[in-house]
């Protein structure tokens, strides 16, 4: 590539590219920065000289090789790595382990270190991004808050590998060195240095692989769309674990060049603030544009070292609400993106709710006595159990009430409205607060004190709410993180706000004769707040206003179009789950008389989150048992066990049991109403459904299809051409001499939806078969079924030039020549048309001769080309 007369020629034969178009973006970035630090310098109480702004330059660089690893992960997996930071922090503290207590080099740490940050990224994917591959993104992105405090539990561990004072002092983890020169006061040592030379060189070694090699072009091409990239034969799998080790490094480098420059620790967990800031970039860049992140990242360490050199006495919790103040301005100046195929907001959140017993079954004695004798045991066993029970056992079972009501709250929000808040227990701490300041300052009973919190609960629920209607599916968990951190660090700070965080409530005296100060009494006020709580949401889910939020969940267009206000919907179930958030806060907060210094740690939003999702999204029962267990294992386990037992749990119930211990529950309601109705002589088909293993994406995103009620419907009304391929019989295909192709008996489905219903079609050599229907008709299903991107369902059987490829992958089935040519959404649209072309080729291999001559003819073919070889083809 050369550059002649103010153009980038030699990309292509006769194409060119304008010089400006390269180096344009880059300029503008250039100008803002310096207008940006002028008005900085202008505007803030002490200024900005140019030594803190090059410190925030160096602190904003280290920042996006973390957030840049959060850009890739996302485009590879479409999901949100929580362990992204985790990842580098453990690299690093084993880097600083080696020098402090093994005494070695600083280089060789380095290179332990970074082989410590890859090996990890590779274990990662092979061990649980392939096993929840065709998860929903939902279930995947979970996982990586479990990977985080699984490596947190390995970071604690880490120390007492060298026994009691076996290591040294952390702060002889230093580039050797000796160089430094100051700007003003700020002195620039041989670690600021160092990531001033390294950063630069790692981005233009990443700029390289993503754009100059077909295994970076391919890793693009595949966030974009991995169906695609496999029907060009691409191993998708491999460039996932390229991806993530790439990732891994990423952070890895920044984490162990930050090390001696923000203060070295070892056994300690970053936690939600170390990671706010590399979120904010990465969700500023749309979750996808590395330059983007980049800049953004460059852009945030400006401002968090501005306000450190302006405020000195608010520093981090300052920071923290200025960042979550970025987050919602980019989110709410973003424009709207069409969604990709399988980036539905259901498939990110994915919730089975429970199957309901069938009207037929649901009068039978036995199934009625059951239904109302098990939560009255239930009940009454809560009630009377606690009786004998040690006050520290009442204690833990205060606990679980009150984050059973956080549950039922979350399962509203996130199960039924479909709305991923990673900020609850900010609702919880914001009703907490504003419970004991009424209760101390006005004296106001616990009753009232609880309704004014779930008030303030409801209303900063539903303030943040408002966001969610232009944050689809991830978006909203990031922003509600931001929130959780702010809250915490600034706004339910003593410090900041002393008359709304009274550090001392005390246990009121109920009705002049029930003192709460008894452990058993306190439990029994929680028990009845459970109650109340489990009793609205059943009623909240069964009213007109429940069942439009699960419609709005399921197609919010859809649900328009039945006149249901989707901002209204969502609102509402906003404003109802932080009601009881806001309830559960002022119990907690009696329980623990008084909000002291950090009493709302961010961490904690995390913890509720993962028991639900534990437990079961679907159902409250499943969030009461994710509680129940959540709990427990923080009440008898410590330090990094409770990380170890939380995080290893937490992953083999994703990966076992992805509905959650609550579905176990009703699988066993199932199987005994099953055998009621088996001794009735009753059919169960239609009660107790178990369909056959329906056939899923290799891309692991389940199409949206017609529901089984529909299906039904069609049946009776004999619409089958409107759902079901239309093909010639067995006795046609088999008239076919020595089929080129042939499909027998083929059977498919997404999810409980079948579609395809003992489909046999056969195509011979050189013979143009025409697949006609109406959409919905299953026509790209069985071209799915044939390129192997959706494995059929039962005994049907997928044959090409006589050989069964029924188990074939779809890179296989291309390298053998069956290949599949999509319309429409059939390019890549973040790359240009070159690079479209250039992954084309991938299974010409290592033939580059061939694939420049091929590339060199398609202007000829396609004489339009020619002027948009080098723009994107999505625009």
């Amino acid at each position: 590539m050369t550059m002649t007369n103010g153009e980038v020629t030699g990309m292509t034969p006769g194409m060119t590219r304008p010089l400006w178009r390269v180096w344009a973006p880059w300029a503008a970035v250039a100008v803002g920065a310096v207008v940006a630090w002028i008005l900085a310098g202008a505007f803030m109480p002490a200024g900005l000289p140019f030594g803190i702004a090059l410190q925030g330059l160096i602190y904003g660089g280290l920042d996006a090789m973390t957030a840049m690893g959060i850009v890739l992960v996302y485009r590879s997996a479409r999901i949100i790595n929580f362990a992204q930071a985790e990842i580098g922090g453990l690299c690093a503290s084993f880097a600083v382990i080696m020098v402090a207590g093994s005494h070695l080099n600083y280089f060789v740490a380095l290179g332990i270190g970074m082989v410590v940050a890859l090996v990890t990224g590779a274990m990662v994917d092979l061990v649980f991004m392939r096993r929840l591959a065709n998860a929903p993104r939902l279930i995947v992105t979970v996982a990586t808050i479990g990977i985080a405090q699984l490596l947190g539990a390995v970071e604690i561990a880490l120390p007492s590998l060298y026994g009691t004072g076996g290591v040294g002092s952390v702060n002889s983890f230093h580039f050797p060195a000796k160089l430094q020169f100051h700007l003003g006061m700020v002195l620039f040592n041989s670690d600021r240095i160092l990531v001033m030379v390294v950063v630069p060189l790692v981005l233009l070694g990443l700029w390289w692989m993503l754009g100059r090699t077909d295994v970076g072009v391919a890793i693009r091409g595949s966030a974009d769309s991995r169906e695609r990239a496999m029907l060009l034969g691409i191993p998708v799998k491999r460039l996932s674990l390229i991806t993530w080790v790439v990732a891994a490094g990423l952070s890895g480098i920044g984490s162990m060049l930050a090390q001696p420059i923000q203060g070295q620790s070892i056994g300690n967990v970053a936690g939600p603030e170390a990671f706010l800031i590399p979120m904010a970039a990465a969700m500023i860049a749309g979750w996808e544009s590395l330059p983007v992140a980049f800049v953004a990242s460059l852009g945030l360490g400006e401002i968090e070292q501005a306000i450190r050199w302006s405020y000195p006495q608010t520093q981090s919790s300052a920071v923290d609400v200025v960042v979550f103040a970025v987050i919602l301005v980019a989110l709410l100046l973003r424009r709207r993106r069409s969604r990709r195929v399988g980036e539905l907001l259901t498939d990110a959140v994915a919730v089975r709710e429970i199957r309901p017993i069938s009207a037929a079954l649901r009068d039978l004695t036995e199934v009625r006595v059951f239904r109302f004798a098990l939560p009255a045991l239930l009940l009454i066993a809560a009630i009377f159990a606690p009786i004998a029970a040690s006050a520290s056992r009442l204690l833990l079972l205060s606990d679980m009430v009150i984050f059973g009501i956080i549950a039922v709250s979350l399962v509203i929000l996130t199960g039924w409205a479909g709305q991923i808040s990673l900020g609850q227990f900010a609702f919880v701490g914001v009703g907490g607060a504003a419970c004991a300041s009424v209760m101390v300052h006005f004296h106001a009973n616990l009753f009232l004190g609880l309704l004014v919190g779930a008030a303030a609960g409801a209303g900063s629920a539903a303030l943040i709410g408002i966001p969610a209607l232009r944050a689809p599916g991830l978006d909203l968990a990031a922003v509600t993180l931001a929130f959780a951190v702010a809250v915490s660090t600034y706004f339910l700070s003593s410090k900041y706000f002393p008359w709304w965080t009274p550090t001392h409530v005390g246990r009121p005296l109920l009705f002049g004769r029930f003192d709460t100060n008894q452990a058993l009494v306190f439990y029994y006020v929680c028990l009845l707040v459970l109650v109340g709580a489990i009793a609205g949401a059943v009623n909240y889910r069964r009213a007109r206003i429940g069942r439009s939020v699960v419609a709005v969940r399921d197609n919010d267009r859809g649900a328009a179009a039945y006149a249901i206000s989707p901002m209204r919907s969502k609102l509402s179930a906003f404003a109802f789950s932080g009601a009881l958030a806001g309830m559960a806060g002022g119990l907690y907060v009696v329980g623990l008389q008084g909000i002291q210094y950090g009493g709302f740690d961010p961490e904690q939003s995390i913890v509720v989150f993962t028991m639900v999702v534990v437990g079961g999204l679907g159902s409250l029962a499943g969030g009461l048992i994710g509680a129940a267990y959540v709990e427990g294992v923080l009440y008898w386990l410590h330090g990094g066990w409770t990380l170890f037992a939380s995080s290893t749990g937490l992953l083999l119930i994703l990966m076992l049991v992805p509905e959650g211990l609550g579905s176990l529950a009703y699988r066993v309601r199932d199987w005994l109403i099953e055998r009621v109705a088996a001794r009735r002589g009753i059919d169960t088909q239609s009660v107790v459904h178990r369909p056959r293993k329906p056939a899923s994406g290799l891309d692991g995103s389940p199409a949206v299809a017609v529901s089984a009620t529909t299906h039904r419907a069609a049946l009776r009304l004999g619409a089958l051409e409107d759902l079901e391929a239309s093909a010639p019989s067995g006795a046609a295909a088999a008239d076919v001499p020595n089929p080129l192709i042939l499909c027998t008996s083929v059977d498919a489905a997404y999810g409980e939806t079948q579609v395809l219903f003992d489909v046999d079609v056969a195509v011979g050599a050189g013979e143009v078969v025409a697949l006609l229907g109406t959409n919905g008709a299953g026509k790209s299903t069985l071209l799915k079924v044939m390129n192997g991107v959706l494995v059929p369902v039962g005994e049907g059987r997928v044959v090409f030039h006589g050989e069964d490829i029924t188990g074939w992958t779809p890179q296989r089935r291309a390298a053998a020549g069956l290949v599949t040519v999509p319309g429409g959404r059939g390019v890549f649209t973040s790359l240009t048309v070159r690079e479209n072309l250039r992954l084309a080729g991938w299974l010409a291999g290592t033939d580059k001769v061939f694939v420049e001559e091929a590339m060199s003819r398609a202007p000829s073919l396609f004489p339009a080309l020619k002027a948009c070889f080098e723009t994107r083809s999505g625009l």
